[in-house]
């Protein structure tokens, strides 16, 4: 009756440990597919993603440490049944079973925690090198705004030299007309003169 007993209390634990590995491991199945869905949308939420991949691997750290007493607990009740009837055997070898099941699902959590990680900081390796090129384009972009603004300032104090210039030019025709004139009319009248004197000077003789 006691053997009865205890091997009913293992078929319990047994049951409920597969029934929280399932749960654990639905959870975090169900836990990594919403982070991997979540990374491609927003570069941003990279560190809490990180963070959040961080929290879960302690978890799993803790769920291990928890499986793993239970697995030392299975252990000792497997010594125990081991030393009872030839026909439970076939028992122990199924809890040796659901251990190395247990230690493998572990080994994958663990293993799919990394990857996760790994994928997290490669793609916040690719975003600061995205952000540090956008910073690169807005310094050029605003080197070439200055360069442009000087040059516009250069090509629009050409414009006012050159019609200063265009200026200057209409002056000194109008005055280089202006002396031409008076040269011609100076001289007409020096002519008119000398014309006068010529006469002047042939009624005297």
């Amino acid at each position: 009756q006691i053997y009865v007993g205890d091997l009913k209390t293992i078929d319990d634990d047994n049951r409920q440990l597969q029934e929280s590995i399932e749960q654990i491991r639905t959870n975090y199945i169900l836990s990594l597919e919403n982070q991997l869905k979540r990374l491609p949308q927003d570069f941003h939420e990279h560190s809490r993603i990180l963070t959040d991949g961080h929290i879960q691997r302690y978890a799993s750290k803790s769920r291990a440490r928890r499986f793993f007493n239970e697995s030392e607990e299975f252990k000792r009740r497997i010594v125990f049944v081991s030393s009872n009837e030839k026909w439970q055997t076939e028992r122990l070898n199924a809890l040796q079973k659901i251990e190395r099941s247990v230690h493998n699902e572990l080994i994958k959590l663990n293993r799919q925690i990394q990857s996760c990680l790994k994928y997290v900081e490669k793609e916040k390796q690719a975003h600061q090198k995205s952000m540090d090129i956008v910073d690169d384009l807005q310094v050029q972009l605003e080197q070439k705004h200055v360069e442009r603004s000087k040059t516009e300032f250069e090509i629009q104090t050409l414009k006012e030299e050159l019609q200063l210039m265009y200026q200057a030019k209409e002056f000194l025709d109008e005055e280089h007309e202006t002396i031409i004139a008076a040269e011609t009319e100076a001289n007409e009248y020096l002519l008119s003169s000398l014309n006068e004197s010529i006469v002047n000077i042939r009624e005297d003789f």
